[in-house]
C-alpha cells in the first residue's frame, strides 16, 4: 500500500513540475476577457517580423514595447470584434477556411523544396547540357500579339486576319494588354525561358516573318501571335539561367510527386457546375 501511494505521489509530483515547466513557458502578457497572448505568441511574433527589423532593435526594451503595444492594440480590436459577433459571420468562417487551406498547402510545400524537390548541382547541370547549342547562340524573336480575354472574340478576329485585315489595326483595337496594344501589339525581343510556356512554344512555332498562329489559351487570355523578326542574341552562360532551371526542374519533380500522390484520392470534378457560379449573385446580401 505504501508502495502505491508514493508512486502516485512521484506521478502527481510529476505533474507538478510540468505545470511549472509550462508556466514559464506560457506566462501571459496580455489579457482580455477572452483573449491571452502569452510569451509564446510573443516570441512568434518577434521572428515573423524579424525580416523587416534589426535584430538588434527586436532585443531592445524599446522594440520590444512597441512590438507589444501592436499587439495589445490588435488584441483589443479582436476583442471588440467578437463582442460584436465577427466571428459568428458567414464570410469569416469562409476566410478562415481559406487561410488554413492556402497556409496547410504553402507548408508543405516549403517542406517538399528541402526534401522530395530538392534540386541538386548535377541535376542543373545536365539540364543546361541539353540546351548548350541555344545558349552559347540563343534565338531570340519578336512579335505582336492580340490579347482577349473571350474565347469567341479571339476565333472572330483570327476570322478577320485570315479575310485580309491589318493585325496592326485589330490590335489597336481589341487586344487589352496596354503596354503592347498602343504600339499595334509589338512586343520587345525575347528568348525560351521568358514568356508563360504555352506563349512562348506557340511564337517559336512560327517559322516565317508574318506567320500568324491559331489562337493561343494561356493564364492571361486568348493569344493571337505574328512573327515579326529573328535574331541571334549574346550567348547566355550557366548562372544567368541557373535560378529558371531550378524552378523548371522543381516544377518537374513537383507535377511527378503530384500525380503519383492524387492517383489515390479517388478526386471528383464537375467542371459544367461552372456555368451556375456568379461571382455578382449575392454579393451585396447580408
Amino acid at each position: 500500500m505504501k508502495k502505491v501511494n508514493f508512486a502516485k505521489f512521484c506521478l502527481f509530483l510529476l505533474f507538478l513540475i510540468g505545470l511549472v515547466a509550462c508556466n514559464k513557458k506560457e506566462e501571459v502578457l496580455v489579457k482580455t476577457k477572452d483573449e491571452i497572448v502569452s510569451t509564446k505568441d510573443f516570441e512568434d511574433r518577434l521572428k515573423e517580423v524579424s525580416y523587416f527589423y534589426n535584430p538588434d532593435f527586436l532585443n531592445s526594451e524599446q522594440g520590444k514595447n512597441q512590438i507589444l503595444d501592436t499587439i495589445v492594440r490588435e488584441t483589443v480590436m479582436l476583442q471588440l470584434a467578437k463582442d460584436k459577433g465577427y466571428d459568428k459571420r458567414e464570410d469569416y468562417q469562409s476566410k478562415l477556411k481559406n487561410f488554413e487551406r492556402q497556409t496547410l498547402v504553402t507548408d508543405l510545400i516549403r517542406d517538399l523544396r528541402d526534401t522530395e524537390l530538392k534540386v541538386s548541382d548535377e541535376e542543373i547541370a545536365n539540364e543546361f547540357d541539353k540546351d548548350k547549342d541555344y545558349y552559347n547562340a540563343p534565338k531570340q524573336i519578336k512579335v505582336a500579339h492580340i490579347l482577349v480575354t473571350d474565347n469567341l472574340l479571339a476565333d472572330n478576329i483570327l476570322a478577320e486576319l485570315k479575310n485580309g485585315v491589318d493585325f496592326a489595326v485589330l490590335a489597336s483595337s481589341y487586344s487589352i494588354d496596354s503596354s503592347s496594344s498602343n504600339n499595334y501589339g509589338e512586343l520587345d525581343w525575347f528568348g525560351k525561358g521568358q514568356m508563360v510556356p504555352e506563349f512562348e512554344t506557340a511564337a517559336f512555332a512560327l517559322k516565317d516573318n508574318g506567320d500568324v498562329s491559331d489562337v493561343i489559351s494561356s493564364s492571361f487570355g486568348f493569344h493571337i501571335i505574328k512573327k515579326l523578326d529573328e535574331r541571334i542574341g549574346e550567348p547566355i552562360t550557366f548562372d544567368a539561367v541557373k535560378l529558371n532551371l531550378t524552378r523548371l526542374l522543381e516544377r518537374q519533380k513537383f507535377d511527378d510527386w503530384y500525380n503519383r500522390n492524387s492517383e489515390n484520392l479517388k478526386i471528383t470534378i464537375k467542371r459544367d457546375i461552372l456555368n451556375k457560379i456568379n461571382i455578382n449573385e449575392g454579393e451585396n446580401e447580408e
